[in-house]
């Protein structure tokens, strides 16, 4: 009883065969597309938006932890 076969379990490979890119471009145009209050915050937490001028989130592309370190 112990020492019987056990059964053998196919996996199928259920990761998506596209790019990561490919994916999050699909995502952000499907977003775009539902045009709602939902859609359009989780837009901005993927921070598809580039905000130029006073409310920029490129301020400190060159720094991002902060910390402006530079050669000497």
């Amino acid at each position: 009883m112990s020492f019987q076969k056990k059964q053998r379990i196919s996996h199928t490979d259920s990761r998506p065969k596209c790019s990561k890119l490919v994916m999050r471009e699909a995502k952000v145009a499907y977003l775009k597309e539902q045009n709602t209050p939902e859609a359009r915050a989780a837009l901005k937490k993927m921070n598809d938006k580039v905000y130029r001028g006073s409310r920029s989130n490129l301020k400190e592309w060159f720094a991002p932890t902060g910390k402006k370190l530079t050669a000497k």
